[in-house]
C-alpha cells in the first residue's frame, strides 16, 4: 500500500509536472503537444516518468523517480 506521505508528494508533482512544466515547455518548444506525469504501479517503489508528446509524432520519456521538483526540472531539460 502507498504511504500519504508518498502519494502526498506523487500528487504535488502531478501537478507541477502537468501545469508549469507543461507551460514551460510549450513556450520553449511549439512542437509540444502534451505533458504528462506517469507512475509505473500504486507500489511505493514504483517508476515515476513525464511524457512529453510532440505535434509531429513522437514521444520522450524521462524517468524522475525520487526527484525533487528541482531536479525534475534538471532531468527533463537534459533530454529536452
Amino acid at each position: 500500500m502507498i504511504s500519504m506521505n508518498v502519494s502526498y508528494c506523487c500528487a504535488m508533482k502531478q501537478v507541477f509536472v502537468e501545469n508549469a512544466l507543461a507551460d514551460v515547455l510549450k513556450k520553449v518548444d511549439e512542437d509540444v503537444e502534451s505533458v504528462e506525469y506517469s507512475r509505473s504501479s500504486e507500489a511505493e517503489d514504483a517508476e515515476e516518468y513525464v511524457i512529453i508528446g510532440f505535434k509531429s509524432g513522437g514521444t520522450k520519456r524521462v524517468c524522475i523517480t525520487a526527484d525533487s521538483l528541482a531536479a525534475v526540472v534538471k532531468d527533463v531539460f537534459k533530454v529536452f
